[in-house]
């Protein structure tokens, strides 16, 4: 290919991933606007019943369910990194991954924290809950990069 073939090729290129980053932006600025607070639920407060500790929050579709009046931005940037993860798997596929995931980590290290955050959802999540770019900026499936190695378990 001749010289100006391949500037013609690297604008393209450009072009494309500006693209591509400005149809990101939106959907991701369409997701934060979707998004619906409730504070004091008692959907947190009846989960921790059954946990060995009480959980601040908890994402479900597009809703963050607070055990509080009042969560940090911490908090809920980390349970909007949920959302986005249900969105690309799917309610039910995330659900069912992160049970795995939690019943794998169990089985393996007989520890319910451990166990908690050895599920790549949680380590995506608590990595990036107090980076304030990190959910405009997001890669679907960048949870893979966290999930645990395969290997013969028996």
């Amino acid at each position: 290919m001749d010289e100006q073939g391949l500037e013609l090729e690297e604008l393209r290129d450009s072009m494309w991933d500006e693209y591509i980053s400005i149809l990101r932006t939106i959907e991701r600025k369409a997701m934060v606007d979707s998004v619906i607070i409730h504070h004091e639920h008692f959907i947190p407060k009846l989960i921790s019943k059954f946990l060995p500790y009480p959980i601040t929050a908890i994402a479900i579709g597009s809703r963050i369910f607070c055990r509080e009046e009042v969560v940090s931005r911490e908090v809920l940037r980390h349970e909007m990194i949920h959302i986005d993860q249900q969105r690309e798997l799917g309610m039910f596929g995330f659900l069912a991954r992160y049970l795995g995931y939690y019943l794998l980590g169990l089985w393996r290290l007989r520890n319910h924290y451990e166990a908690y955050m050895m599920i790549p959802f949680e380590q995506e999540a608590y990595k990036y809950q107090g980076d304030n770019e990190f959910l405009w900026e997001r890669r679907p499936e960048s949870w893979k990069k966290y999930e645990i190695p395969k290997r013969n378990i028996l």
